[in-house]
């Protein structure tokens, strides 16, 4: 499970840990290691985890899933999100992007 929290600006980091978060999304028997913000939106995320698949989630529901095959580790989208590059977490494929 992940959880969101909005920018309070005034607090340490810019979170306030004690608020409400902001989205919560979570699977069963899933563990995120990446979540990444569309940079044009306040609602909509991408979350890579160890089901071998890269979600896009919007207001706190799974919208789109992508089937990798292989673990992902790290979610980096590109300015206005037309790309993304993920980081692959295979034992026998280190490095791979």
């Amino acid at each position: 499970m992940w959880k969101l929290h909005p920018d309070q600006g005034n607090e340490k980091n810019g979170v306030d840990r004690e608020a409400n978060p902001y989205q919560k999304y979570s699977l069963k028997n899933v563990n995120f290691s990446c979540v990444a913000n569309k940079p044009d939106s306040k609602t909509t995320f991408y979350a890579v985890g160890t089901d071998k698949s890269i979600k896009e989630i919007e207001n706190g529901k799974e919208k789109l899933r992508f089937e990798a095959g292989v673990n992902i580790s790290q979610l980096v989208l590109m300015h206005g999100a037309r790309a993304f590059f993920a980081g692959i977490a295979e034992d026998d494929k280190p490095g791979s992007i």
